[in-house]
């Protein structure tokens, strides 16, 4: 992690649940791997990370192809469904996101 602390606005391992901004380690953030997921579980990450007012990293290795994939028709829901409520939850690359849970966690 020091080396990603030097070099990275943030750094994504593997994790248990979304993020929690006030408190989340930036270089070692969880990420939530979704091979093989559908849209609706896909969705239901999001919409559980919205509820706890949290931070989630979806991970994503391949659409319709390799080992680790997810089908296009699901990532297109959870696309859709997150267009769709764009005005409550709040999509962007991690290092935007990482730039403002930064400046949130200097409140504390």
């Amino acid at each position: 992690m020091p080396v990603v602390a030097k070099h990275c606005v943030a750094g994504r391992g593997k994790g248990e649940r979304p993020n929690d901004p006030r408190y989340c380690d930036l270089w070692y953030l969880w990420s939530t791997p979704c091979e093989r997921m559908t849209g609706a579980e896909l969705v239901g990450l999001a919409e559980q990370a919205a509820a706890q007012g949290r931070w989630t990293i979806l991970t994503f290795h391949g659409v319709n192809d390799g080992h680790l994939h997810v089908a296009s028709s699901d990532l297109d829901e959870l696309c859709d469904y997150l267009a769709r409520n764009r005005e409550r939850i709040w999509t962007a690359p991690v290092a935007g996101i990482a730039k403002r849970v930064a400046e949130y966690q200097k409140q504390f």
